[in-house]
């Protein structure tokens, strides 16, 4: 959507939409790479474990930029605005408050919030250009990741049958989000896959990059230069682990996918419109 007519400046934000285990959080931290970035991770999670650490007393958060929340340059802000947000709308109008007040409109935030509804409101905020980012994983990796996972808990499940349920949620979930999509008027769209950012990564990040408007530059993969904000509920952030994209091959050493394949004859058609077309 052009910004012709509208002498106001708007906030950039980028907003990630993907399935659990795709690859959104790798994406953030790889886009914040770029200096007019800042990865914020999933917002509407970050409000909930705030108003949750009040509420039982203070319990401690930390963000990945090694500060405590109330220290934080950018969450420190929100902590004291926390009264204000009576639900997750307030909530997010705080956020970009709080993102204005540090930065301008000079930054683009970058939100892995996953589903799409926080979307639909960001775009009825008309200080605010929003671009939708959709990232799916190839069902065979995502089904076989959640098998297991899930195999952890419940040893004695077949993994076929759970890699089968998590291929038809795979399908059922994507499909959804592709139609919410023309709901989402204002917003403008772009499609990648977590088997690009892996084995493509500097071509597009770069893409990607270009898609939010930002000044071409080189990608190099320097988590040093990442500059992104997220609290330490999120397991890569607290984890120490590295934020350079590798790709998780473990499913090419099973077959419990393949049932899936026969159930679901369309499987292979959505993989390859969605993960490598």
């Amino acid at each position: 959507m052009s910004d012709l007519g509208n002498s106001k400046p708007r906030l950039s934000v980028g907003y990630i939409v993907s399935l659990p285990h795709s690859g959104s959080t790798i994406l953030g931290y790889n886009l914040s790479e770029h200096p007019d970035v800042v990865f914020l991770g999933e917002v509407g999670y970050a409000l909930a474990d705030l108003a949750s650490s009040q509420a039982l007393g203070g319990t401690p958060l930390y963000c990945s930029c090694q500060q405590p929340v109330d220290q934080c340059a950018f969450w420190s802000g929100v902590v004291r605005r926390l009264p204000e947000c009576r639900d997750q709308d307030s909530g997010y109008r705080v956020v970009v408050d709080e993102f204005l007040s540090l930065y301008g409109t000079a930054k683009t935030l970058i939100d892995s919030n996953k589903t799409v509804e926080p979307a639909r409101f960001l775009c009825s905020m008309d200080n605010l250009r929003v671009r939708c980012i959709h990232t799916v994983r190839d069902v065979r990796g995502a089904a076989v990741s959640e098998a297991r996972r899930k195999a952890k808990r419940h040893p004695n499940r077949p993994q076929w049958l759970t890699a089968t349920q998590a291929s038809f949620q795979w399908m059922r979930k994507n499909l959804r989000n592709e139609r919410s999509f023309s709901t989402l008027a204002t917003a403008e769209f772009h499609t990648t896959s977590y088997e690009k950012i892996c084995s493509q990564t500097a071509g597009e990040i770069e893409a990607i990059w270009r898609f939010l408007g930002l000044t071409p530059r080189s990608y190099v993969g320097d988590e040093s230069l990442q500059n992104s904000h997220l609290l330490s509920g999120n397991r890569l952030a607290s984890s120490g682990r590295s934020r350079v994209p590798v790709y998780d091959e473990r499913w090419r050493k099973t077959l419990i996918w393949w049932p899936s394949m026969f159930l679901f004859p369309i499987l292979p058609l959505l993989n390859r419109r969605w993960v490598y077309s």
